[in-house]
């Protein structure tokens, strides 16, 4: 195929498009779809996930949250697939992008569009897949765009957390009413079904216990949800 050589403004815009801050600011919740009737959950995610099984999975109605088209958080089932199945993929829309430029594009502004629109369905791709190795987790994301944020509602929140990797940047938004989200009456209360307690720590005295804690800090609500897992696991 053959292509118009792209002028050095041409490139400066895109290597400014690559630097921009909202390819930083991009923040993921994940979750695990969850049968209502699960009170045990996987095993594989409580070695994985759940401290070898004595943590908790905390169960959320997502009925609670109504999402609306103008949001800058995105919600989106992942989807699994091979290494060579994703990469297949970004060829395939390459080379169709590739030939769209080489007929249609006559000047600076519509490579640097073209660029643009390929970055974001690119950014994407990349936060809505995984491979299918994981495929057990039928994993949902929450991803915050800052760039679909023209007002800049939520950068005030904003933050960093220190972990084991060093200072991360981090999106730490309040479990209750966000004027930003359009909710009315969101809290832990609200959004949590139930609490499920690890196998490796789901004896009758730490239900108990836990359910003393939720009570003691004025969460009466959620201390009758909190069930715990019988699978017979306990992590060595």
């Amino acid at each position: 195929m053959r292509c118009r050589s792209v002028s050095l403004s041409c490139k400066g815009k895109i290597n400014h498009l690559i630097r921009l801050p909202h390819v930083l600011n991009t923040f993921i919740l994940c979750f695990s779809e969850h049968k209502r009737e699960d009170n045990d959950g996987l095993l594989s995610m409580w070695r994985g996930y759940g401290n070898a099984g004595s943590g908790v999975a905390v169960v959320i109605d997502t009925g609670e949250l109504k999402p609306y088209p103008e949001s800058p958080l995105i919600v989106g089932r992942v989807h699994y697939a091979s290494k060579s199945a994703r990469k297949d993929w970004i060829r395939e829309k390459l080379t169709k992008l590739a030939k769209v430029i080489a007929e249609h594009a006559k000047n600076d502004d519509d490579y640097f569009y073209a660029a643009y629109a390929w970055l974001h369905r690119l950014k994407s791709f990349s936060l809505f897949t995984k491979h299918y190795g994981f495929r057990e987790e039928k994993e949902w994301r929450i991803v915050y765009m800052s760039d679909r944020d023209n007002d800049q509602l939520f950068k005030k929140y904003f933050g960093y957390l220190a972990t084991n990797r060093g200072i991360e940047p981090k999106l730490k938004l309040p479990i209750n009413s966000v004027p930003e989200l359009k909710t009315q009456n969101i809290s832990i209360s609200s959004l949590v079904d139930r609490i499920i307690l690890g196998p490796s720590v789901s004896s009758v005295l730490a239900v108990n216990s836990l359910r003393q804690m939720l009570k003691a800090i004025g969460q009466d609500g959620l201390a009758e949800r909190v069930v715990a897992s019988e699978i017979p696991f306990r992590a060595t």
